[in-house]
């Protein structure tokens, strides 16, 4: 074997120093560099990526600050159209109600009125019958005829409450 032999040591000691530094420049000058702009890209496509992030994450934050306000503002808005239709709505029944009322109070009213009209109807007919059931009596009693006008006097007499 001729790696194991002294004599060729020196030649392949030289080859391998001479194949060592060809490859060393062809690393140093070549290679390495490219391995270098590579790591460097990588690291300055990080540094983008992380700064492209933090962007975005506080335009989120402004984002989600922008739509809690909107939100805030919506939920306002909605409570006072709420109040607003609560009190159109209120005045609109009690509109409602007293105009029933009022249709109910002028149909009491005219109610009355006939009741009124009746009860005076009734008492005039009660006075004409009572006259002429008091002639009628004391004719049949006594014997003596009262007149319509006389009987119908002692009746409204009575009914005033004056013995």
């Amino acid at each position: 074997m001729p790696q194991l032999e002294f004599a060729d040591y020196l030649p392949q000691l030289f080859w391998l120093a001479v194949t060592f530094a060809l490859l060393y420049l062809y690393l140093a000058k070549k290679a390495l560099p490219r391995v270098s702009e590579v790591l460097e890209e990588r690291e300055n496509r990080v540094i983008d990526d992380l700064e492209q992030a933090e962007k975005h994450k506080k335009e989120s934050r402004s984002l989600e600050e922008t739509y809690e306000k909107l939100i805030a503002t919506a939920r306002a808005n909605a409570g006072k159209v709420l109040a607003e239709s609560k009190v159109k709505i209120t005045e609109t029944i009690e509109a409602k109600q007293n105009k029933s009322n009022q249709a109910f109070a002028s149909k009491i009213q005219q109610a009355e009125a006939k009741i009124e009209q009746a009860r005076s109807e009734a008492m005039t007919e009660i006075e004409v019958i009572s006259a002429d059931a008091c002639s009628k009596i004391v004719a049949s009693l006594s014997g003596i005829k009262v007149s319509k006008t006389r009987a119908t006097d002692a009746v409204q007499h009575v009914a005033k409450g004056q013995d």
